[in-house]
């Protein structure tokens, strides 16, 4: 696949590929730059990524995703160890996340948004973790502003296992062992945007891979992104067409990529309010015990 490639401000076409040595980090950050604002805001990522990593920086590198195919290839200046890739493609989240990671092998791929700042040391406690927990493949930084993150904070705890999104796994910032993305397919390209972290969740526990939140990482998520405001209705789809089913779940019809994202996560993993009690609670239990052999029995005939 030819793709545009930008490294600092020097620019050429090159197939996709690996770097020429294996790294410590390779960060995967997506962003559509339309405007100065949003460059803004990507340049402020990446530079206090490269900064919170200290001596490791040097060992650090950044693969930015670019997804609007319009841009001058020369109209950004990031710092020199940012890799740019401008696919010729349309959006598509995990495809995405996928090319940048292709781009550079690694000991750690961390896949991050693009409206996150990066406070010190945040990769220095995974590690930590990831060091003396080799049982542990999956690792995410706490957002010191979540109302949903902050009870974890007064655990007393080094970190937190669990598979719950915006809860243990903070969608906006993972970082995954090289075997384990190595191993798997972990990121579902039919899963263009909506319900990928929720796939990933899934993914986990399926194949018995340990997830944990690390309290002492703090990585700052600033939501700033927006959701279509091309709404989807009760009728658009023949699967859910109970009016009591809309009343309560009105927010799947936000857009229709959301109702699409929710109606495949439906097909592959059944129901995502009947595997909450039933596929999901067995799979943690699976996964707490290291019991892989049973959680792969649950998930049997399924994909990935």
């Amino acid at each position: 696949m030819e793709i545009s490639e930008k490294g600092g401000n020097e620019n050429r076409q090159k197939s996709a590929g690996s770097c020429e040595q294996a790294i410590l980090l390779n960060v995967v950050i997506l962003t559509r730059t339309d405007n100065d604002e949003i460059y803004k805001m990507t340049l402020n990522a990446i530079n206090t990524l490269i900064e919170s990593m200290g001596n490791e920086a040097s060992n650090t590198r950044v693969t930015l995703v670019e997804s609007n195919r319009e841009l001058a290839p020369d109209s950004h200046a990031y710092p020199s160890n940012v890799k740019v890739i401008i696919p010729p493609e349309a959006f598509n989240f995990n495809r995405f996340l996928n090319i940048g990671a292709a781009q550079c092998k690694a000991d750690y791929y961390a896949f991050c948004n693009n409206d996150v700042v990066f406070y010190k040391d945040w990769f220095t406690h995974i590690k930590n973790v990831a060091q003396s927990h080799p049982e542990f493949g999956s690792f995410s930084p706490i957002c010191p502003v979540s109302n949903r993150q902050a009870m974890f904070k007064e655990a007393g705890q080094p970190f937190v296992e669990g598979y719950n999104v915006t809860f243990e796994i903070s969608g906006w910032a993972i970082v995954i062992r090289s075997s384990v993305y190595e191993s798997f397919k972990v990121f579902d390209e039919a899963f263009s945007f909506y319900f990928a972290d929720d796939d990933y969740a899934m993914f986990l526990m399926k194949n018995g891979i340990k997830h944990a939140l690390v309290i002492d990482s703090c990585v700052h998520h600033l939501e700033s992104g927006k959701v279509s405001d091309v709404a989807a209705k009760p009728g658009d789809t023949t699967e859910v067409q109970n009016e009591k089913f809309f009343s309560r779940y009105n927010w799947i019809y936000r857009s229709p990529a959301m109702l699409a994202g929710y109606k495949h996560f439906h097909k592959k993993w059944c129901s995502m309010y009947r595997y909450a009690f039933t596929r999901k609670a067995f799979a943690l239990l699976c996964v707490r015990l290291n019991i892989r052999f049973f959680s792969k029995i649950l998930f049997l005939g399924m994909p990935r």
